[in-house]
């Protein structure tokens, strides 16, 4: 059910993850001070709260997979993104991004966006970003998209998140210590 091969897959990521849990707890001890000037303010607890998000972030990156994402993404013919709820901008930012490098890549659609699926090919990729609370539209999106056999590369906090097994899951730590709950975790 968590779309592993076996058990040995499973040990695999466990080590993967313990592994790179203690190279950020050794990294944390000499944590980056970059914020000391800001004292004890909120903005400097939250600056040192994304510092800490985003150390854990590059720690747990598997270069193998990193590759493989840029590749299925390079050699895309179309590359679509969607997130939901907070993950929304980031699907925005990100085809804006690619655009200006190397264009062809489109957002779904905040409102209906199942003439764009529709029109989606195996030649395409669909980016999913998809964090707690998990949209469920932007699930279902998902699902029709693999219903039709488009490559999927997934951004996500766990790899055991509701999205699933996708072709390609990238994880990144997400937390927020303000008022925006959609991104706690």
């Amino acid at each position: 059910r968590l779309g592993l091969d076996g058990y040995p897959e499973l040990q695999e990521r466990i080590r993967i993850l313990v592994r790179s849990r203690l190279r950020g707890a050794d990294q944390d001890a000499q944590a980056d001070n970059s914020v000391a000037h800001l004292g004890e303010s909120t903005a400097a607890a939250s600056l040192r709260h994304d510092l800490d998000n985003l150390r854990h972030t590059i720690l747990d990156l598997d270069p193998a997979t990193l590759d493989k994402a840029i590749g299925i993404i390079g050699s895309a013919r179309r590359v679509f993104f969607i997130g939901g709820l907070a993950s929304g901008s980031l699907a925005d930012y990100a085809a804006h991004t690619f655009n200006r490098l190397r264009g062809n890549a489109h957002v779904l659609g905040h409102g209906d966006a199942a003439p764009e699926i529709l029109d989606l090919t195996s030649d395409d990729v669909l980016v999913v970003f998809c964090f707690p609370p998990y949209a469920s539209r932007t699930l279902q999106v998902l699902e029709a998209a693999r219903k039709q056999d488009v490559t999927v590369v997934g951004i996500t906090d766990s790899v055991i998140s509701p999205m699933g097994q996708v072709d390609v899951t990238l994880t990144s730590r997400v937390s927020g210590i303000g008022p925006q709950n959609s991104l706690r975790s």
